[in-house]
């Protein structure tokens, strides 16, 4: 199997219903209210799969925004979908079948992410991949001039986010998301799933 940045639908065939139905998604993309952004909840980056991140589910149940990135500085929010097999506070009204089809793949985490014009992610990393038997996904839905950024063997691996395709990849690598676009907000379906 692969051991690099990047993966292959194929080694996944279960995904091809999230990619074959990327449109599905796209019309779901709640609205996002530039001018509330900065009452919107924030979460933390080690709020995933763990203790802190069913403490912050738990506060989601009532909301119904986006939520902040853990960069404090930097314009990326995120609207929560899916947490180990169940929606997460309204989504499943708000986003009927996006929540449908994240029901028929091993899903443990996913949600709409929004990167604001002309924003840069700082390099980070995420606890999935081989180690936890997870995989992360980035599909592209309002794409844009946005890439993905994964640095493996000391170099840095570019992937262009196009609309309706699936990029499946290691998170547990250094990695970064940039929106080169000045004028238009990029948008993307991102999803934790299991690979065994």
């Amino acid at each position: 199997m692969n051991k690099g940045p990047f993966y292959s639908i194929k080694e996944y065939p279960y995904m091809d219903i999230i990619q074959a139905n990327w449109m599905v998604f796209k019309d779901e993309i709640p609205y996002f209210n530039i001018d509330k952004k900065d009452s919107m909840m924030s979460r933390t980056q080690s709020a995933w799969n763990n203790k802190e991140a069913d403490e912050l589910v738990n506060k989601l149940n009532t909301n119904n925004n986006w939520v902040k990135g853990f960069f404090e500085d930097v314009e990326w929010y995120q609207y929560p979908l899916f947490y180990n097999g169940e929606s997460i506070g309204n989504s499943h009204n708000v986003c009927p079948k996006s929540i449908e089809l994240l029901k028929q793949i091993p899903c443990r985490v996913a949600g709409f992410s929004l990167l604001l014009p002309n924003t840069k992610l700082p390099i980070h990393t995420d606890n999935t991949g081989p180690s936890t038997n997870t995989m992360a996904v980035n599909m592209g839905l309002i794409s844009l001039d946005s890439r993905l950024y994964i640095k493996y063997n000391n170099q840095v691996n570019t992937i262009k986010n196009e609309d309706g395709k699936l990029i499946i990849f290691n998170s547990e690598l250094e990695h970064y998301a940039e929106n080169n676009d000045l004028n238009n907000i990029r948008y993307i379906l991102y999803i934790d799933f299991k690979t065994e």
